[in-house]
């Protein structure tokens, strides 16, 4: 039996770990630069059809979607290469079987679920990281040699 071919591996790992989905992020990315760019956009409640929506112009971005998407192709060849680079061939098939496992494929779903709430959670931290006052911490004199001192933070910060 000869040895499973490491590109091949490459590509079925990138699909047991969902990175192939990042293309499809990548292509929805392009499009909505697109479309802020020339004015059109979809509410962000409802990324289906819509009613204020022509169907000529939603036509005309499928279109670029579907020319966008015969970069797929690329886009699996340099993720594999890249995963290639960082795990040896050897090590693939392990890697493979790790991912294929009913726990892993467990985490992945739950990732996928928890995703919409953790970046809400992201985000409130985020502003309450900014809310923060931070340059009680940084008053030392090497932050005044070094100029990045507390004037420099306090200026940076939002109003209380």
């Amino acid at each position: 039996m000869s040895a499973p071919n490491p590109g091949e591996l490459a590509l079925n790992i990138m699909h047991l770990d969902g990175a192939d989905r990042g293309f499809d992020t990548l292509v929805a990315a392009l499009i909505e630069k697109l479309r802020a760019a020339m004015g059109v956009t979809k509410p962000a409640f409802d990324m289906t059809a819509s009613d204020d929506m022509d169907p000529l112009v939603e036509a005309e971005f499928e279109a670029v979607r579907q020319r966008l998407g015969r970069f797929r192709g690329e886009y699996e060849e340099i993720y594999a290469a890249l995963l290639l680079k960082y795990i040896s061939p050897e090590q693939l098939t392990a890697v493979r079987t790790t991912l294929a496992s009913t726990a892993m494929q467990h985490y992945f779903h739950a990732l996928g679920i928890m995703r919409p709430e953790l970046t809400r959670e992201l985000e409130a931290l985020f502003w309450r990281m900014g809310q923060t006052p931070l340059h009680e911490e940084l008053s030392s004199p090497s932050d005044a040699r070094s100029g990045a001192g507390a004037e420099s933070l306090r200026a940076a910060q939002p109003a209380p």
